[in-house]
C-alpha cells in the first residue's frame, strides 16, 4: 500500500501504537512466562519504549523551530512523526506546518533537533506505566 505525506506517518505510528499497546498489556501484568534461566542480560531502546518521552520530543522539535527563526509548536502538539530519525523527524514537523529546510537541508534540521534533545533535563521523561515492577521482576530473577 502507498501512502503519502501525513497519511503515511498516520499510517506508520497507528502500526507502531498497536504493537506498544500490546507489549504494555504484556507488562501491565507483571513477568509473562518465559524460561528465565538462559537469560542473563536485557537491551533496551530505553527512548519510546521504556520512557515516554512524546513530550521531550516536542519540545525539541518546539526549540528547533525557534531556533530556525520560526514560532514554537503550540501546547498540546501532537508529532506527525515519532518514530523515524532525528532528520526525519524534523522533516516531516516542518513539512506539517508549511515550511521550509534549512539552508543545511534535512541532516542540518537533524543535527538542530538532537542537540535541543541532548539538552532536555534528566528525568523530564516518565516511565511507562507497569514498566518499573515488570524491571523490578526481571531483576529480583538475577537479571
Amino acid at each position: 500500500m502507498a501512502y503519502s505525506g501525513a497519511a503515511w506517518c498516520e499510517a506508520r505510528q497507528e502500526r507502531h501504537a498497536a504493537v506498544t499497546i500490546r507489549s504494555m498489556e504484556l507488562m501491565k501484568d507483571g513477568m509473562q512466562p518465559i524460561d528465565w534461566h538462559r537469560v542473563r542480560a536485557m537491551v533496551f531502546d530505553m527512548d519510546g519504549t521504556l520512557l515516554n518521552t512524546e513530550q521531550v520530543i516536542v519540545q525539541a522539535a518546539s526549540d528547533t523551530l525557534q531556533h530556525l527563526g520560526h514560532a514554537p509548536l503550540p501546547a498540546g502538539y501532537h508529532m506527525p512523526n515519532m518514530f523515524g530519525t532525528a532528520a526525519d523527524l524534523m522533516t516531516d514537523v516542518l513539512h506539517a506546518r508549511g515550511l521550509p529546510l534549512p539552508p543545511g537541508g534535512k541532516a542540518q534540521a537533524g543535527r538542530l533537533f538532537e542537540r535541543f534533545y541532548a539538552a532536555q533535563p534528566p528525568g523530564v521523561a516518565p516511565l511507562y506505566d507497569g514498566v518499573l515492577p515488570w524491571l523490578q521482576a526481571a531483576q529480583s530473577r538475577g537479571i
